[in-house]
């Protein structure tokens, strides 16, 4: 593994000094939880805030907060706010049934083999690429092209659809570019909106018997509006903090070129992945008392987990504000996976495309440096925003040249 610039730290949330006063809003902790929640959580286990019914119990403790996510007998629920938040940024139907909901459109996805789906991401990859080369030292609109790509990319490689990647579609491209012109603060109907065309258009080219009148198509209409959403916008995000940490690091890119087997690549997606974790906190409520080794949940307790102080926890990681892939390198050279993140949750409500995320992310990388040689823009840069997701926000914040270019 090549020497990393250790002392160099990235943006993250910045969290409260102190308790925060006066009543707790859950809504808007789950919104913004570093407005709430206290520095205290990134060196303690938990921390409660609030009190009575708006008290909230929050968990950086990593097997604490795994042993809840993955509780299957009932005993915690998502707390009723977010469910009514879901049901008015999805459409209802697929939100009352989502896991008939996930069935119902990996039934009509269109079945590719595992080396096609990998060329295929590999030449949208080069196309976007080739853009940003047009020009030597080309700005690169990284959260634009980041978003374009992995939309594209499990339009046509996961759900099948779509013309040769040579060949731009225009409903991806229009899609990504409506998504990409919201404000942070967007809602999910507003992202949902830009996806309707490709929603019709897959219902249109995989059930074209469907009639529009019945429930069974409105369903698989709102199935679908959640699947683009949530199979596209988190890897997005995640790649374009990959590119733009890489870009702080030539020698990095220039291992990654060196590495077939894509080791390094699966160890800076770990890096990036703790660092920035999509989904930076999620909440439950128990309804019935719970008991883990030492510690109790009693019935009607709110619960939160907060991804980014664990993934940051002062007990848990040597450096842990640093950018440094290496600690997921072993001396045998293998990617290790940490027991003390949890980047796509856990249990029955994890993430169902984290196997796909982490294949397509990593092809798409290794493409780009092929390709391309990313440095930072020093006129510009990323910072760090919450608005329920974990998302960078910025503009032309890289430059290309071609690989081999110093």
């Amino acid at each position: 593994m090549v020497a990393m610039a250790d002392d160099w730290e990235p943006p993250r949330l910045q969290f409260q000094a102190g308790l925060p006063q006066g009543k707790v809003n859950l809504l808007r902790i789950l919104q913004s939880p570093e407005a709430f929640i206290p520095e205290t959580i990134f060196s303690r286990p938990e921390v409660t805030i609030g009190e009575g019914s708006r008290q909230l119990r929050v968990i950086s403790d990593p097997a604490f907060a795994f042993a809840i996510l993955n509780e299957r007998s009932g005993t915690f629920e998502q707390l009723p706010l977010v469910t009514r938040m879901l049901s008015e940024g999805y459409p209802k139907p697929a939100h009352d049934r989502p896991m008939e909901s996930r069935a119902h459109c990996l039934g009509l996805q269109r079945q590719l083999p595992e080396a096609q789906r990998q060329e295929i991401v590999r030449e949208l990859s080069a196309r976007i690429v080739a853009g940003w080369l047009d020009t030597a030292g080309a700005n690169v609109d990284l959260l634009l092209d980041a978003r374009r790509l992995t939309l594209d990319a499990f339009w046509r490689a996961f759900l099948g659809r779509g013309g040769p990647p040579s060949q731009v579609d225009d409903d991806v491209e229009t899609a990504a570019a409506t998504i990409h012109a919201q404000p942070a603060s967007a809602t999910l109907v507003e992202r949902n909106d830009a996806l309707h065309a490709l929603a019709l258009r897959y219902i249109r080219e995989a059930a074209p018997s469907l009639r529009r009148d019945t429930e069974e198509y409105r369903f698989a209409l709102a199935s679908l509006h959640v699947m683009l959403d949530a199979g596209h916008d988190n890897s997005a995000a995640t790649l374009a903090w990959a590119l733009w940490l890489l870009a702080h690091h030539p020698d990095l890119q220039q291992a990654i070129r060196r590495d077939p087997q894509k080791r390094i690549i699966e160890a800076v997606l770990q890096e990036t992945l703790r660092l920035y974790p999509p989904i930076p906190f999620t909440t439950r409520v128990a309804l019935r008392d719970f008991a883990w080794a030492d510690k109790v949940i009693p019935a009607g307790q709110n619960v939160g987990i907060s991804f980014s102080a664990m993934h940051r926890h002062r007990d848990h990681w040597e450096m842990p504000d640093c950018f440094r892939p290496e600690r997921f390198l072993t001396a045998g050279k293998r990617v290790s996976v940490s027991q003390d993140m949890l980047p796509f949750g856990a249990g029955p409500r994890g993430c169902i495309g984290t196997g796909f995320a982490r294949r397509v992310l990593s092809t798409m990388i290794a493409a780009i440096l092929e390709k391309a040689q990313l440095r930072p823009n020093p006129a510009a840069g990323l910072s760090c925003v919450s608005n329920f997701s974990l998302r960078p926000v910025g503009g032309t914040v890289l430059l290309a040249d071609p690989a081999g270019v110093a």
